[in-house]
């Protein structure tokens, strides 16, 4: 006689879920073939050849001519605004002026009481743009101004302190895409807003314009 077995019902083993992770693509610099400064798209902007360092062989890399302002065509003391390579933009109000590439355009207006709402944007030929806004300092130091403003921003240690080559004391974050430019108890912030770019192409141009901020007298 048989025996009677036990029936098992084993419980459906379920398929395993597969988490597909987006891929996050890193932000990364411009390509720059001769490794002068000036990113490739950069060297078609300001006319340089991107295959030699130093297009006007005057013994200074093209990148660190544009960075100060120079022309990398000529022989110094030719500037980039004796070139044309840049335009002067003057605020509405007359107080600040900046230079910045005669092939890009300018929209936006900083209200004259220095208020945050206002801003200036320098369109570049993609779609990324240079942001400039103003806010005052009060009574406040910067290191008090930035935590309370841009808390949601990395810890005020990891700003790096500068100075524009028109003197004023400038805070830059780690990535060099955001600039405090102390000036006139005002804190001018400039932001290269990649927008949905990869590649840092106007690295250079952006430090030219910061350099070249000024009050006027």
């Amino acid at each position: 006689m048989n025996k009677k077995q036990d029936i098992v019902i084993e419980d459906p083993v379920e398929d395993p879920v597969i988490v597909i992770e987006p891929v996050v693509e890193e932000i990364r610099p411009g390509k720059d073939i001769d490794s002068d400064g000036l990113t490739d798209i950069e060297e078609t902007m300001y006319g340089t050849n991107p295959r030699d360092p130093d297009t006007d062989r005057d013994t200074f890399l093209d990148g660190n001519e544009v960075f100060h302002r120079y022309s990398p065509l000529g022989v110094s003391p030719q500037t980039l605004l004796d070139t044309g390579a840049v335009k002067q933009y003057l605020s509405a109000d007359g107080f600040y002026e900046l230079t910045y590439p005669s092939q890009w355009t300018v929209a936006g207006m900083v209200n004259s009481d220095f208020d945050s709402t206002g801003e200036v944007i320098f369109r570049t030929n993609s779609t990324a743009t240079i942001r400039l806004t103003i806010s005052a300092l009060g009574e406040q130091d910067f290191e008090s101004w930035y935590k309370q403003e841009e808390s949601d921003r990395a810890s005020f240690g990891y700003l790096e302190t500068t100075l524009t080559k028109e003197g004023y004391i400038a805070y830059q974050s780690s990535d060099e895409r955001i600039a405090y430019v102390i000036a006139d108890d005002q804190v001018f912030t400039f932001w290269y807003d990649l927008a949905d770019e990869k590649e840092i192409v106007y690295m250079q141009t952006f430090q030219m314009m910061i350099n070249s901020f000024t009050i006027m007298p």
